[in-house]
């Protein structure tokens, strides 16, 4: 943007510099008896008409994280506003400590709350709309698309900034506080990982983020920040859940949640498998608009299905969906999802003809419903009816080392964990929780059996390719720890897992 080289007088009003400029107006840094002012004008016919309209909502509201309105021109020539010297959310988010930003977050919510109590939605809240001061208080700052609720000639059409506008704006929707409360969660999301919510795979195509809030969900936090309290990456979520009933409302009940959100301890981390995590959270998606969907999620054991399928599991949780675990009569599961009042979730493991024939019902009936399979190998005859497979990607050495250190491990053991598990992440989960370090009499390879079987039980045929030994070895380096009771038998001795409770 070039600055005008000069400064007129614009009312009283004498303009020191440009801050902005739009199509519609400029906003200026200006002058006054009382002292510095934000001026924002209008040379257009719409333009002078928005900012008499913003002047009548600023008129109506009275905190102290809202921008002030000063004075206004009556035919909406100007429009003066208290200045704020100081950055803009995104600026100002940079490294900041979690409950530092937290705090000002519940501020935030709080502002919006008045503003909602006053009878007015805002319609646009995203970092640049709102400034940090010099006392670390938000301060909203430009309310140009706000409006009444019960203002029938509000304007019509998309009114707001893609990447943070609610999805039922993007479809053209009436819009209740539950939008403001979306854009919150957007906002929040950025500060908290630094990374939108929603981002193109092509940077030319920024359009892209039209249709994303409507197919998909966003990444969880914590693929960005590890350690992040459980209860505060559920809430952000659940603010920029796609359906406007399903985020917490109202804005008044966001701060003590936020603030008690800190003190929970944070999941355990989920690392890599990104494609995967993104391919499940749109069929989540799909079948929340009411599709079929069947998925199948094959690999050995560690290699993340339990992970992928609970992950999902919760992703359908948080919007409404049923959830069925596990499949014990298809047809009385078939009779319940005609009859569901909602789409419906269900996670099963491979069972030939019944697990067919369930898949075959939700497609050929067009029931809304995902069948989530977890098997050792791809399903030919699922993939015949529709069903799409998934397999976990192993994690990298760059990965390993992320799960380490959200485990507040050595990182630099990476390499070398990443050689021995070949990247199943099961197995580096055993890693980075041992169970066997502090046991006597235990050879290196028996620790390593115990790493490796320490999340979840493993077949014995999985372990020996996964320690790159045979089967007979396997069995004798369980057997003294079978008989020490640090090692158990399960699915009929064709398993092994530690037991992590005398480790």
């Amino acid at each position: 943007m070039h600055e005008p080289t000069t400064r007129p007088t614009i009312g009283p009003y004498q303009a020191v510099r440009a801050l902005g400029a739009g199509a519609a107006g400029q906003v200026w840094l200006a002058k006054s008896p009382t002292g510095p002012v934000a001026l924002k004008t209008a040379h257009t016919p719409d333009g002078r008409a928005l900012l008499r309209r913003e002047a009548g909502i600023l008129s109506r509201l009275d905190h102290r994280y809202v921008v002030q309105l000063v004075d206004s021109d009556l035919d909406g020539q100007w429009l003066a506003l208290e200045y704020v010297d100081g950055p803009t959310l995104d600026t100002w988010g940079r490294n900041q400590p979690i409950g530092r930003t937290i705090e000002l977050a519940a501020r935030l919510c709080e502002a919006v709350a008045h503003v909602h109590d006053t009878g007015i939605l805002h319609g646009d809240l995203k970092p640049g709309n709102v400034m940090v001061d010099e006392y670390g208080c938000p301060r909203i700052i430009d309310l140009g698309t706000a409006r009444l609720v019960a203002d029938v000639r509000a304007p019509k059409g998309f009114h707001g900034t893609l990447g943070y506008a609610a999805p039922e704006l993007l479809i053209g929707e009436v819009p209740g506080p539950a939008a403001d409360i979306y854009s919150l969660g957007a906002l929040l999301y950025r500060l908290l990982t630094s990374n939108p919510p929603f981002r193109s795979a092509d940077p030319a195509d920024p359009a892209a983020l039209a249709y994303l809030p409507l197919s998909s969900y966003p990444e969880p936090p914590s693929a960005y920040v590890p350690r992040l309290p459980s209860a505060l990456e559920d809430l952000v979520l659940s603010m920029m859940a796609r359906d406007p009933a399903r985020r917490p409302v109202p804005a008044s009940g966001l701060p003590p949640l936020l603030r008690a959100a800190l003190r929970t301890s944070p999941k355990p981390p989920i690392v890599g498998m990104s494609r995967e995590r993104a391919g499940l959270r749109k069929a989540v998606a799909a079948t929340m608009d009411g599709k079929p969907g069947v998925v199948v999620l094959h690999g050995v054991e560690g290699s993340g299905r339990r992970t992928l399928i609970r992950e999902a599991l919760t992703t359908g949780r948080r919007e409404g969906a049923n959830i069925v675990e596990g499949v014990r009569d298809p047809r009385a599961l078939l009779e319940h999802l005609r009859h569901a009042g909602a789409p419906t979730l269900i996670a099963t493991e491979a069972n030939g003809r019944d697990t067919t024939f369930v898949a075959g019902r939700i497609f050929g009936e067009r029931l809304p419903a995902l069948l989530l399979v977890r098997a050792a190998r791809p399903l030919m005859t699922l993939t015949n009816l529709g069903a799409r497979h998934l397999s976990p990607a192993g994690l990298t050495s760059t990965q390993v080392a992320m799960l380490l250190e959200a485990y507040g491990l050595d990182a630099t053991r990476a390499a070398d964990i990443h050689q021995r598990t070949r990247g199943l992440p099961g197995a580096v989960v055993g890693y980075a929780q041992p169970p066997a370090e502090g046991i006597e009499g235990v050879t290196d390879e028996q620790r390593e059996l115990l790493r490796a079987t320490a999340s979840q039980a493993v077949p014995i045929a999985d372990l020996a390719r996964m320690l790159g030994v045979g089967e007979h070895t396997i069995c004798d380096w369980s057997e003294a720890l079978l008989d020490r009771g640090l090692l158990q038998e399960v699915e009929d001795g064709t398993a092994l897992q530690a037991v992590r409770g005398d480790a």
